[in-house]
């Protein structure tokens, strides 16, 4: 598994002129930190025994594969439900009070501090850049990667798909090589979706991944499907190994493209 060297979760603070309320802006930051994540799907499958090198991929593709979608499918309706938004705010039309609540806690879910309620077209252009989909390409080779194609320690006791960190003491499962002085944990998850929606937010959220969200941002204003392949480039700061780290997620995309199947849109809504 490579070691994604995870800095702690961020709040980024965007200035902005519509006034939010002080008690929704309140609300927003008591938000709970952990996206909601789907808890009907089976366990995970033991795939240390699936000795088979392509019935272990095909498996663990499938396995993971709907999760994404389901996971993807949340935040489509969330940017869909922003577009609304961001219509209405450019009509110079007043925002609903619902509309004005969804904006507070999209803003506390993907980190982006209203500081007391001010919203203008630059924050929602912000919020906009981080309510968006990963393609399944992606994270399904990432998942693989991390994992070990599910076979890890961290993947079987903590349901963690992408080797995502934690900083609280007793959060998750301590590396056995971990250097001396280090305090970090492997994250412990309920479910795998669960580990799937943290890894969405925190290429939604992290500073670190700042350069993948304007790779993806230049595909959306291109009006082009979204590329796992070039996208790639901007996951630089997940590991240590930096750019054979993306060469190895491309290696994988492209290996396994057959494995998924194509979206069921060319996902190129603005």
């Amino acid at each position: 598994m490579v070691g994604c060297a995870q800095p702690p979760p961020e709040t980024e603070t965007v200035g902005a002129p519509a006034t939010v309320p002080q008690a929704v802006a309140q609300s927003a930051q008591a938000t709970q930190q952990k996206p909601p994540a789907p808890t009907a799907e089976p366990p995970l499958p033991d795939f240390s025994a699936i000795s088979d090198v392509p019935t272990l991929k095909r498996t663990f593709y499938a396995y993971l594969h709907s999760m994404v979608l389901v996971a993807n499918d949340r935040i489509r309706a969330q940017r869909q439900r922003l577009q609304l938004v961001r219509q209405r705010h450019d009509r110079k039309e007043d925002l609903s009070a619902e509309q004005i609540d969804e904006l507070a806690q999209l803003a506390a879910e993907y980190r982006l501090d209203l500081d007391g309620g001010p919203i203008d077209t630059a924050h929602l252009d912000r919020l906009r850049e981080r309510v968006d989909v990963v393609p399944a390409a992606l994270a399904l080779a990432q998942a693989a990667i991390e994992s070990g194609w599910g076979r890890s320690r961290f993947a079987r006791l903590g349901n963690n798909i992408y080797g995502e960190w934690c900083f609280t003491p007793g959060c998750g499962i301590v590396p056995q090589d971990r250097n001396p002085g280090a305090t970090h944990e492997i994250a412990d998850f309920d479910t795998p979706a669960g580990s799937i929606a943290s890894y969405l937010r925190n290429l939604n959220t992290h500073t670190a991944y700042s350069e993948w969200r304007v790779l993806r941002r230049q595909q959306r204003t291109a009006g082009i499907p979204l590329d796992a392949h070039e996208l790639a480039a901007g996951l630089t700061a997940y590991s240590e190994l930096r750019e054979v780290y993306v060469q190895r997620v491309r290696d994988v995309i492209r290996q396994n493209a057959d494995l998924i199947p194509p979206p069921p849109d060319p996902m190129t809504e603005p």
